[in-house]
């Protein structure tokens, strides 16, 4: 570190920039869906995509760990959130 420098140290160069994330269309419909209405359960979402609710368990799993939706509040009376 240069003397007055407060860059930090050990950063890599090439850092990731925010890439835009493939998803399916299945996750597109569930997202679509979920801009639409806020408060769709799995159960009605696995009716009107002709899915299992174990398919739409995964998919919603999946959708939560990459940051594009989130649920607020409890699972009963919450909403999800598209991020």
């Amino acid at each position: 570190m240069i003397s007055g420098d407060n860059s930090p140290v050990n950063l890599p160069v090439n850092l990731p920039v925010n890439l835009p994330v493939k998803l399916s269309k299945l996750d597109q419909s569930i997202v679509s869906m979920m801009k639409e209405n806020d408060r769709i359960t799995y159960d009605l979402l696995a009716q009107q995509l002709s899915r299992t609710r174990e398919t739409i368990r995964v998919h919603i799993s999946s959708l939560i760990s990459q940051g594009i939706i989130t649920r607020i509040g409890a699972d009963k009376n919450g909403y999800w959130q598209v991020n």
